[in-house]
């Protein structure tokens, strides 16, 4: 799980179809479609990290 969310979007983008559905399968609780737009409820702690500010320069801390 640790290796999943270090790099998602790299994952995804590599991944053949199969690939991409264990994807789903592995951090999604409930996936809906509407129209042409697919909602997803993220599993947890996948909720928690997609919530998350990505840190560029580090943490919050001042030299």
């Amino acid at each position: 799980m640790l290796e999943l969310s270090q790099a998602p979007a790299g994952r995804w983008d590599a991944a053949d179809p199969g690939e991409k559905r264990q994807l789903l399968d592995i951090v999604s609780l409930i996936r809906t479609l509407n129209g042409v737009t697919l909602n997803v409820e993220l599993r947890k702690p996948f909720d928690v990290l997609a919530g998350e500010p990505l840190l560029v320069d580090g943490g919050p801390y001042w030299i």
